[in-house]
């Protein structure tokens, strides 16, 4: 059954341009108010003809005459791909003339959050030095921007003349983080400016006339320096270690259908990297696993490092609301995407044990979603942790329950608490001999889950031992000097 396409009403009639993830993350009923969502427009022929969330998949030879016929008057373009963005709004302008305004994706998804309007004046209003020492190629997830607060920190304490650099204002990142990260994130850009960090976004032209030293490369990926921009003939490139998930989430399926160490860790890579800093297991496993990178690893920790070493050794403020629900209990952390065939373990006013769930970032998107879950409070004993951060339920957890595609994993190891690895039927990877995987108790079953609550309630842990020498190994570096570590080695090694 297709939507009703009234083309009567006083609303702005529009159609999405791209089907995919993008295209599709597009709050349609946030925006009804003031505009009616008409079609789908996508080149897949897979998806011409069919219908998503009621609305029709029609192709670019028909979109001409179904403007006309349904009086489109606005075209929302879903393709993060900023080239290919601006070939498809080329053509498509040609194709339906001055008639029909084309919007930008980003802007119309956070047209009703003031943050965007002021993030984006903060990243295009900059006025960029010619030179700079320190560039800091970041994400748009808040996440994992402030994993690599620590180093920008340092650079800022030694009088470095530094710089951020986001990703396009355009960039499918940015909706696709949605608008609590867009929250988080402005107020670190803000920080950053106030500590004499200039922010920009890579759109800025002002960028291309700059000479910078060293670009560090701080996003979960190792794309987000733009190594065909250029910064000079003494520009080093150096990809920072932002999270243990670097190595054992190259899970076939997981990410992309044909991923793997090789195809990440490759040559073309290889060649456009200086250096790769990481932990000791990250660079190891680089090694291991990918030829000719035995002269671009370097083992000093990475940032996210200092940041728990510093929580670790900071009180923490407890919100009021946990409080007591969390006394006298032992207390499980986890941050499962999907938790509730576990609930059951936690039973209101039972007295002994409480959940203290994280639910992911990006699920928080959905209004409905967050609606459900904040129910899981009244039934269960399960406190939802909605905080900026997970390093609050870090330290007042006793133990975490989680899976092998959760990067919390490792980094909850430095807390020396046990962790449960929830495995799936049939997990598909390459770590079960990987020293994370081997300082973690495994559950393939219900019963299993109930003897490690058990055994975490008794303090009598099985194994300790065994487990701690892999977790020793995992933690290698722990020592709150990592961003020390890799300024003396940019300073000595690189920009000499």
């Amino acid at each position: 059954m297709q939507k009703n396409l009234d083309n009567n009403n006083k609303k702005i009639n529009y159609v999405i341009y791209g089907a995919g993830r993008m295209g599709q993350s597009f709050s349609i009923s946030e925006h009804s108010n003031e505009y009616t969502m008409c079609a789908y427009c996508d080149a897949s022929k897979d998806k011409q003809g069919s219908s998503i969330k009621g609305y029709p998949v029609i192709s670019k030879e028909e979109l001409k005459d179904f403007c006309d016929s349904y009086s489109v008057e606005m075209i929302i373009i879903g393709i993060g791909d900023h080239n290919v963005k601006e070939k498809i709004t080329e053509e498509l302008q040609g194709l339906l003339g001055k008639d029909i305004a084309f919007k930008d994706f980003n802007d119309m998804f956070f047209s009703y959050t003031n943050e965007w309007v002021l993030v984006k004046e903060l990243l295009s209003s900059r006025v960029i030095p010619n030179t700079i020492g320190a560039a800091f190629c970041e994400s748009c997830f808040a996440y994992f921007v402030d994993a690599g607060t620590p180093l920008v920190d340092k650079y800022v304490e030694k009088g470095q003349n530094c710089i951020a650099i986001f990703p396009r204002l355009d960039d499918a990142e940015w909706s696709f983080a949605g608008i609590e990260n867009l929250k988080r994130l402005y107020t670190t850009i803000q920080s950053y400016i106030e500590n004499g960090v200039t922010c920009v976004s890579q759109c800025n032209k002002a960028l291309n006339n700059c000479h910078i030293g060293t670009c560090f490369n701080l996003g979960y990926e190792m794309t987000y320096i733009p190594y065909d921009m250029d910064f000079g003939t003494e520009r080093k490139n150096i990809v920072i270690q932002s999270t243990p998930m670097m190595t054992h989430l190259y899970i076939k399926g997981v990410r992309k259908e044909d991923e793997s160490v090789d195809t990440v860790f490759d040559d073309e890579m290889r060649s456009n990297i200086d250096f790769y800093i990481g932990s000791d297991y990250s660079c190891d496993y680089i090694v291991k696993n990918s030829s000719g990178w035995e002269n671009k690893v370097v083992r000093l920790g990475y940032p996210r490092m200092d940041k728990i070493f510093q929580v670790m050794n900071s009180e923490m403020q407890v919100p009021n609301e946990w409080q007591d629900r969390l006394n006298g209990k032992t207390v499980f952390f986890s941050a499962l995407y999907n938790v509730e065939p576990y609930l059951e373990l936690f039973p209101k006013d039972n007295g002994r044990r409480v959940l203290l769930w994280r639910p992911h970032p990006l699920e928080l998107r959905n209004t409905e979603y967050v609606e459900r879950i904040k129910k899981f409070e009244e039934e269960y004993e399960v406190i939802i942790d909605l905080l900026p951060n997970y390093y609050v339920a870090s330290s007042v957890s006793d133990a975490l329950i989680s899976n092998v595609e959760v990067s919390l994993n490792l980094n909850y190891l430095y807390y020396q608490k046990p962790i449960l690895l929830i495995l799936k039927d049939s997990q598909i990877g390459d770590y079960e001999d990987q020293a994370w995987y081997m300082a973690m108790y495994k559950a393939s079953s219900r019963e299993d889950i109930e003897k490690f609550l058990c055994m975490v309630e008794k303090g009598e842990y099985i194994d300790k031992e065994s487990l701690d020498s892999y977790r020793k190994y995992m933690t290698m570096g722990f020592d709150g000097h990592v961003c020390d570590r890799i300024y003396e080695f940019v300073r000595c090694r690189v920009t000499r």
